[in-house]
């Protein structure tokens, strides 16, 4: 099944994504259960929150659909820099590996000005409790590295617990090898 990746941005025929489909996102999100476990920090707990979240400048958000354009994935980035970002996630429904794959492949091919590469690395760092997020990672491709402890400041779940970092490195395209 092919998947489409949609960034969350602004063009000079409107928004790629309208609020009013932002904020039902949020509500499906808060529908799963799932808002208290991404925004384990705190601060978002609203659909205008969220809105105006995903449309923050210093976030560079996207959606993955499906072929009936059925949001799958809520992906972003933060911390842009030096060909590296921290990447952010959840899954809407049940997880599906293809749609992580075409996300981070998605982001892994954002190119610059000059046509060259914005990132070679991708980073996470997620909460020890969240064992499915962790494991997707890993189904995404990602290595995990290690677990910062104490790092993640769980506030809808009682309080601080270890980041496990983890990181997706570009894979160059190489051919065949010389004898």
């Amino acid at each position: 099944m092919p998947y489409d990746i949609v960034p969350v941005v602004q063009t000079a025929a409107g928004p790629t994504v309208s609020d009013a489909h932002l904020r039902a996102i949020w509500e499906r999100l808060v529908a799963e259960r799932k808002a208290e476990m991404v925004f384990y920090a705190g601060g978002i707990s609203t659909a205008e929150q969220f809105v105006a979240f995903m449309r923050a400048p210093q976030i560079a958000a996207c959606i993955a659909v499906d072929a009936a354009r059925h949001p799958l994935i809520v992906g972003w980035l933060t911390n842009i820099d030096n060909a590296a970002a921290f990447a952010h996630y959840f899954v809407l429904g049940r997880p599906r590996r293809q749609a992580g794959w075409a996300m981070r492949d998605y982001w892994m091919d954002l190119r610059q000005a000059d046509g060259t590469h914005l990132l070679d690395v991708l980073i996470g760092i997620t909460p020890e409790s969240h064992t499915l997020a962790l494991r997707l990672l890993r189904l995404m491709g990602f290595t995990t590295i290690g677990t910062i402890p104490r790092y993640c400041n769980c506030v809808h779940a009682g309080g601080r617990q270890g980041g496990v970092i983890s990181h997706y490195e570009r894979r160059e395209t190489r051919g065949p090898a010389q004898p």
